[in-house]
């Protein structure tokens, strides 16, 4: 903790020196960079190793990529969990300018994602895992737009008090930052879990530094003791209000109407806490 607390304070100083020494000089945003916008890079995981759903779900993402634009200016990258690709792994996005990357699955996606951090120059890390898709164009621009209002901060698309409240890591984005400075490299599958939800998640050390963690929908950006108010977010209503979907979106969408009450208690928690 005291690690990621320094990281994320170092990082805090040199952006605001950068900010101070700017507006002395009057000087002028590098060639191609549009002032107070942040430079974007997302980051989409594709595991080529196990089940074949992951390359359906590729095709998906890939699809919905194209079909709703992001509409924010940004680097694409994939990273192929697990190996090198096959040609048919690539061709996945062909006509999309993409970087990419190979990871060797330890840590499974949020390995993928830590790697992705240390590697790729940004202001801003969107890291997307293999199930996400897209239903509604200017996705990455509303999500870029929170950062810009928020500033330094954990942003996810969806949010639960289900074990601990948190962020969930299907769909979430920080200043790198951040997410280099979880003081754990996750192997197993008890630390990816824990990651995500526990005492010691990503969530739970953003606050720890006093960082806040919002939660980003089409119609609002809410903080912890609000992540479960708005409509039609996961698992509640029919989840059109999320920026991004996964599997545990399709899955909600199939309950009858008894499991899906089971499944949003969940997600609601038994005493969520606000603040």
């Amino acid at each position: 903790m005291i690690r990621h607390k320094l990281e994320v304070t170092k990082r805090s100083i040199r952006r605001a020196r950068a900010e101070r020494a700017a507006s002395t000089a009057g000087s002028t945003p590098a060639q191609g960079a549009e002032v107070g916008k942040p430079r974007v890079a997302v980051v989409y995981v594709y595991p080529v190793v196990g089940d074949s759903e992951n390359d359906i779900s590729a095709r998906r993402f890939a699809a919905t990529y194209r079909e709703f634009p992001p509409m924010e200016s940004h680097s694409l990258h994939v990273v192929f969990n697990g190996g090198a690709p096959a040609a048919e792994n690539v061709a996945v996005f062909d006509g999309l300018q993409v970087q990419f990357h190979e990871h060797d699955n330890v840590g499974w996606d949020i390995g993928a994602f830590q790697m992705a951090a240390r590697v790729i120059s940004c202001d801003l890390i969107v890291c997307l895992g293999a199930n996400s898709h897209f239903t509604r164009a200017g996705w990455l621009g509303r999500m870029a737009a929170a950062a810009r209002i928020h500033g330094d901060a954990l942003y996810g698309a969806s949010a639960s008090y289900e074990r601990d409240p948190h962020i969930r890591t299907t769909a979430f984005w920080c200043d790198p930052t951040i997410l280099r400075a979880y003081p754990i490299r996750v192997r197993t599958h008890e630390e990816r879990y824990a990651f995500e939800a526990s005492a010691s998640s990503l969530t739970r050390l953003t606050e720890h530094v006093g960082l806040e963690c919002w939660l980003v929908t089409w119609s609002g950006e809410y903080l912890k003791g609000d992540w479960r108010t708005p409509a039609d977010t996961f698992r509640r209503g029919d989840q059109s209000n999320a920026l991004v979907r996964d599997r545990y979106f399709d899955l909600f969408d199939a309950m009858d109407d008894e499991t899906k009450a089971l499944h949003a208690s969940m997600a609601d928690g038994s005493q969520p806490q606000r603040g």
